[in-house]
């Protein structure tokens, strides 16, 4: 299957010469007020020199304000040179199952965000006299690898899901994203956390931007349920998250004798009355990073595994003590949303995404971040599920420098267009429904955190899914665990390390 456009003849209105200077007072002024918080130098952009000294950490780029607001974004110019390419054809290898549209909407709905994405590719098609083809594959980044190693240049763009291509990397089969001149990694379009974590010893091999909107539609967050909250006298959630008193103890100390046995049977089951549910997968994975720690360092010559240490084995008890107490329900994604949707759940653990899902429910529903470690820790974190998307070029592409230059205008156009329609239209209007949850939906993006893990890591060779492994058997014995993944683990860093710096 191929999404294929058609150019379009450009049509040209005549507007009357007063109109035109009126519009260009406005953009200028805008564009003065607006680009100073992106820019650091006289024509707005940043260049990151591919030989440039960027230390282990990443790329020296600049931190930008939250800002979803449609309407202001769309007026700041994206910088990009517009270029006719002739017609090439973009060839974007994509998931066949998984979050597609994302990137390809075949023709408008009447949605606000998929219209918004398929009025981008076409912004875009003819700006730069370009096809943006779409082909599915079951795994793209596996697909790409077997192509590029082949020697065959049947791709432009790779985009699969972030683990997928952190393994299909390691055999270097993708560009480096800091040698492609014409794609500028400064701008706010490209997320600066993931861009430091993901850049190891000037290599950054896997990119994400606002053209893979999955990075807000599967950011994993807390849910609650408002009248249970005032049927049960629990303090306000809002209150206490923008207090900053939301925390591991206040979660369990709220839940913990909140279940109520009501089918009578004597035994938890799915037909009783819960304080909290979860899910035992990216769920509990999200609580590794939720009490501001890593699992992957970064050095000057390495990368290190981060723990374990006095600090993972304090949380985890937290962690296991939250779930193992009766007044919590944790299992599989279908058994906590059920649980949830029929009102036998006061929290949930999910993604923000499943705000969708409950938009025409009769419950009124909140959403917060995922509790601190404690009341010290500065702010909120949480982590993308690694289903989100991730791009790379093939080493066998043909005109890398104008896959660049695609990519930066899809990410520029998605950050201007796109996510606001989703943020402010789709989340903040037609799903959320207080003043509240907006506010904390902005702080749960602001602590979205990213580390090497949640990439080149894995779950048979690595530490990054000891949560989940535990949890889900029941095991308290972590010590016991680290000791036995140990050797694999440091194999599989190993691995990792001779593909960063090794030549």
């Amino acid at each position: 299957m191929k999404y294929l456009s058609k150019n379009k003849k450009k049509i040209i209105t005549l507007i009357p010469l007063s109109l035109i200077i009126i519009i260009i007072i406005l953009i200028f002024i805008t564009s003065c007020q607006k680009t100073e918080n992106i820019n650091d130098n006289n024509d707005g952009r940043i260049r990151i020199d591919e030989n440039a000294n960027i230390d282990a950490n990443g790329p020296d780029v600049p931190e930008y304000a939250v800002d979803y607001v449609s309407g202001e974004r769309s007026m700041i110019p994206d910088g990009i040179e517009d270029e006719d390419m002739d017609g090439m054809d973009v060839r974007i290898c994509v998931r066949s199952n998984w979050y597609k549209e994302e990137l390809f909407i075949e023709e408008e709905t009447g949605d606000p965000v998929e219209d918004a994405i398929y009025l981008r590719n076409k912004k875009i098609e003819e700006r730069f006299n370009v096809n943006l083809n779409m082909v599915l594959a079951d795994t793209p980044a596996q697909t790409g690898l077997k192509n590029a190693q082949a020697g065959l240049s049947d791709y432009e763009l790779i985009a699969d899901h972030m683990l997928a291509m952190g393994s299909a990397s390691l055999q270097k089969p993708f560009f480096n994203w800091l040698e492609i001149p014409t794609i500028d990694l400064s701008k706010p379009w490209f997320p600066s956390d993931i861009l430091r974590e993901m850049t190891v010893n000037n290599l950054l091999y896997v990119l994400a931007g606002d053209y893979c909107h999955t990075h807000v539609y599967l950011t994993i967050c807390m849910f609650f349920n408002k009248k249970l909250v005032q049927d049960y006298a629990i303090e306000d959630p809002y209150k206490m998250t923008l207090d900053g008193k939301w925390t591991l103890d206040k979660l369990s100390e709220i839940t913990k004798d909140l279940y109520n046995d009501l089918n009578g049977s004597g035994t938890a089951d799915m037909d009783d009355f819960y304080g909290f549910t979860s899910n035992y997968h990216g769920s509990v994975i999200a609580y590794e990073y939720s009490s501001g720690m890593r699992i992957m360092n970064k050095t000057a010559n390495s990368i290190e595994y981060a723990l374990p240490n006095e600090k993972t084995y304090a949380n985890f008890q937290k962690i296991y003590d939250l779930f193992n107490q009766r007044g919590t329900y944790a299992g599989t994604w279908e058994l906590s949303e059920d649980l949830f949707q029929r009102n036998q759940a006061v929290f949930m653990n999910l993604y923000l995404s499943f705000a969708k899902t409950l938009r025409d429910s009769e419950n009124d529903f909140g959403i917060i971040p995922y509790p601190k470690f404690d009341e010290a820790q500065e702010k909120y974190h949480t982590v993308v599920n690694a289903a989100a998307t991730l791009l790379a070029i093939p080493i066998t592409a043909r005109e890398p420098d104008k896959i660049g230059k695609i990519v930066n205008a899809l990410n520029a156009e998605s950050w201007k267009t796109v996510v606001p329609q989703y943020y402010d239209i789709g989340m903040k209007v037609k799903f959320a429904r207080d003043d509240e949850s907006v506010k904390t939906m902005d702080m749960l993006l602001d602590g979205r955190v990213y580390d090497l893990a949640r990439v080149y890591d894995d779950n048979d060779n690595g530490y990054v899914y000891y949560l989940q492994a535990l949890m889900s058997k029941n095991n308290s014995d972590i010590a016991s665990w680290f000791d036995k993944q140990q050797g694999k683990a440091e194999k599989h860093i190993a691995t990792i390390n001779k593909v960063f710096f090794e030549p």
